[in-house]
């Protein structure tokens, strides 16, 4: 019995160390590539607003709305929000971005609630291009080939030979020119070294730009002839200081002229792809608008020319209630087409190439010059020139609480993947929201709604 023991015990420890072998073998669940995709960095979308001068706005806010966190998209004003959401974190970095390309940067110092909303509040400051990459003469400098045929009639010139200089430096060489021959060898063998590319390298000046300006210091005066003066010694002034003037100031309310543009947050690459689509010519440009403006005429004279049969008809039915109207026929004779029965004014127009190498996609919106409608629309224009109205929205004052008025900020890559969506601002009479359209071949649909915003936030009474 003992032996037998002992044989199974061994027996345990040879399959014990087989399964450490084949567990130190496994290497654990393999994530796939698609699941890869969902821990990705987030990327948010937000709208500055600003009012006055878009180079000196007297004030401005950041409002948050989207955020893709890998795999939806989501509201960036509630999302994580604890109590401030997660795309307003101070020190937030976003790039103010126009048709994809950058414009400036929006660095956020703080957030604030104002009324049930948050905002983000903090500076903006322009996008400055890199300069150009300064050109490095090549180590291979181009050789002369020469003809080493001795042909007496061929003109050529007289050449020192260097070479019985080299061999004997005392016939015509002086100090100088062994110096500079010195020189010449030594740089000849510096450059030809291989560049080390971990060698580290401080932050040079240019010699063309000017050195940094001292700071005087401003000494305070002494308390008394006898004391020298103290330059920790704090200091009272009043008005606001000369290094703040400037500051716009935080944006509370939601006045009529607003400038609105678009500014994206993302660990990655941003502002790289233009999303602006490249006319062949300006003449293109405005034929592609005029027939744009020409279709948005029509379908506002159609709109009107329903709308005033429905209230006609309501009106008839009121005051011949009682009475019974024969139905009057409408030959096909007397039809005739639709044509504009007032000019646009108002007018937005743009065009985007959404995805690379794509056609222009065409936004339009404009309000009738002797009516109350607007109307925004989404077209796309096919290789041949034809424009094809995807989708198109008509409003007024009476009916906001049904379809809200619509402009456009820009297009936006929300995702981060290369493919641009058309960011609207929906508004009514009482509050607004920003909206994502993604625009297909045959139709535009809306992918992304932000929460409403109130249009006029009550800020809170400071002390």
């Amino acid at each position: 019995m003992k032996c037998r023991w002992l044989v199974n015990a061994g027996t345990a420890v040879i399959a014990i160390g087989c399964a450490g072998l084949v567990w130190a073998q496994y290497p654990g669940h393999i994530e796939t590539k698609q699941k890869q995709a969902a821990t990705s960095t987030l990327r948010s979308v937000a709208v500055l607003e600003w009012t006055g001068d878009r180079s000196r706005p007297n004030a401005m806010r950041l409002i948050p709305v989207s955020l893709f966190d890998g795999v939806r998209l989501q509201d960036a004003g509630l999302y994580l929000a604890r109590p401030v959401p997660l795309a307003l974190d101070s020190g937030t970095e976003y790039e103010i971005e126009g048709a994809g390309l950058p414009q400036g940067w929006f660095d956020i110092a703080g957030a604030r609630e104002i009324g049930t909303d948050w905002f983000g509040f903090g500076k903006w400051t322009p996008y400055v291009p890199p300069p150009p990459k300064k050109l490095h003469p090549s180590r291979n400098p181009p050789t002369v080939v020469r003809d080493k045929s001795n042909d007496e009639d061929k003109p050529h010139f007289v050449r020192r030979d260097q070479t019985t200089q080299s061999q004997n430096p005392s016939a015509g060489t002086t100090g100088s020119g062994s110096a500079s021959s010195d020189k010449t060898s030594g740089n000849s063998q510096a450059s030809s070294e291989p560049a080390d590319p971990d060698r580290p390298k401080l932050r040079r000046r240019t010699d063309d730009s000017p050195p940094p300006p001292q700071e005087a210091a401003a000494a305070p005066a002494p308390e008394s002839p006898g004391k020298a003066p103290d330059a920790d010694r704090p200091h009272i002034s009043h008005g606001k200081p000369a290094d703040l003037k400037d500051e716009p100031q935080p944006l509370e309310v939601t006045p009529v002229a607003l400038g609105q543009t678009v500014a994206v947050s993302d660990a990655g690459s941003v502002g790289k792809l233009s999303f602006a689509f490249d006319w062949a010519s300006a003449e293109d440009a405005g034929n592609a608008q005029k027939e744009l403006e020409a279709q948005a005429a029509l379908l506002l004279a159609k709109q009107a020319k329903t709308t005033s049969s429905i209230a006609k008809k309501e009106t008839t039915t009121a005051q011949h209630s009682a009475t019974h109207k024969a139905p009057t026929r409408r030959t096909g004779s007397r039809t005739k087409p639709l044509e504009p029965s007032s000019a646009l004014t108002d007018v937005h127009f743009a065009a985007y190439a959404l995805t690379y190498g794509s056609g222009a996609t065409l936004v339009l919106t404009a309000h009738e010059a002797s009516g109350a409608h607007s109307i925004a629309m989404i077209a796309l224009q096919d290789i041949y020139g034809k424009i094809e109205v995807l989708w198109h929205s008509i409003t007024d004052d009476t009916h906001l609480d049904v379809t809200p008025r619509m402009k456009l900020i820009d297009a936006v890559d929300p995702r981060g993947d290369g493919r641009a969506n058309l960011l609207f601002e929906e508004r009514n009479a009482t509050d607004r929201r920003f909206v994502l359209y993604a625009v297909g071949a045959s139709d535009a649909q809306q992918v992304f709604s932000s929460d409403p915003l109130a249009l006029h936030p009550v800020a809170p009474e400071r002390d």
